[in-house]
């Protein structure tokens, strides 16, 4: 058999990963420009006082969208109650999280299953199915329409998966540390704070920006306290 028979099949095989390599490249760039039609819309549209659903170029550049909506009452103040909202919800819920996931990670007791089963129900219940419980609470302890209600509710709503989240973390800190500080005369409440979260800040801040997360892009669970 000749070098140049041998050479046919990988010639080939060349040819179809270019073929294939090309069809790639070409469906990419449609799949791109289909992403980028939205947002060339969004662009051109916010400096055009007349915009229509259409991508289309402004007759005449203006700044007039967003000096219309650059004010108190239909950007800051929202803004300002949302991080309120959310910053308060957060540290609630995640001061909470601390206190119920350190004796689930260093205690044993028999209901301790139990509970974390519970826990992880409890971050796949939808948070429509106890809006109704929740109002009729929140208006026998006259807590509707009420910032610190919302707080209260966001918080213990983000709860579950924070303690989840929170006891994965605590569980990576080795016990004999926090043995150490106990020899030395540290209470638990002393250990936890000066040693425990310590060495879990990594892992606490990214169950603190989820969770900030995660309440940021709620609207149902503040709604049902309105």
């Amino acid at each position: 058999m000749s070098a140049s028979t041998q050479n046919i099949p990988v010639t080939r095989r060349s040819s179809r990963a270019r073929s294939a390599a090309t069809a790639s490249s070409a469906a990419m760039v449609v799949i791109g420009l289909a992403f980028l039609v939205p947002l060339l819309w969004v662009v051109l549209a916010s400096f055009d006082v007349e915009a229509s659903l259409s991508v289309a170029w402004p007759d005449s550049w203006s700044l007039g969208n967003f000096s219309a909506i650059w004010n108190t009452e239909t950007t800051f103040r929202p803004l300002a109650n949302s991080l309120i909202l959310c910053g308060g919800a957060t540290v609630v819920t995640m001061t909470a999280a601390v206190l119920c996931a350190y004796p689930m990670s260093r205690f044993r007791f028999r209901a301790k299953r139990p509970l974390l089963l519970t826990i992880i129900f409890s971050t796949g219940l939808p948070i429509t199915a106890i809006m109704i419980p929740v109002y009729s609470l929140f208006v026998q302890v006259n807590l509707i329409d009420s910032m610190g209600g919302a707080i209260l509710f966001l918080g213990a709503s983000s709860l579950p998966y924070a303690i989840f989240l929170t006891k994965g973390f605590m569980d990576g800190v080795p016990v004999e540390i926090e043995e150490s500080a106990w020899t030395e005369g540290a209470g638990v409440l002393r250990a936890l704070w000066s040693v425990v979260l310590p060495l879990m800040r990594s892992g606490l801040a990214v169950a603190t920006i989820f969770t900030f997360v995660s309440m940021w892009g709620t609207s149902s669970s503040p709604s049902c306290c309105c």
